[in-house]
């Protein structure tokens, strides 16, 4: 599993906790699934398994090779999957 410096904005954080997913769910994510670009947006998405079985899409932004800025996650529905 790699080292990432996680940069957590308040924004964030009210986001995921709206949604009840901890910061700790999302950097499980983020550092275990694999990247892809997003549609919508100049930002990465990783979507994957939390380690309590969670399945969450996670948003985010790469300031240098080892730096996340979280924007959001979310549970998706099953179509979105």
């Amino acid at each position: 599993m790699p080292w990432l410096d996680f940069v957590w904005t308040d924004s964030a954080l009210e986001k995921i906790e709206a949604r009840r997913i901890t910061q700790e769910d999302v950097e499980s994510v983020i550092m275990t699934a694999k990247a892809t670009k997003s549609r919508s947006a100049d930002r990465l998405v990783a979507q994957g398994l939390t380690e309590n079985g969670r399945y969450l899409v996670c948003v985010y932004e790469m300031i240098d090779d080892i730096t996340v800025i979280p924007v959001t996650a979310y549970e998706p529905t099953k179509g979105e999957r």
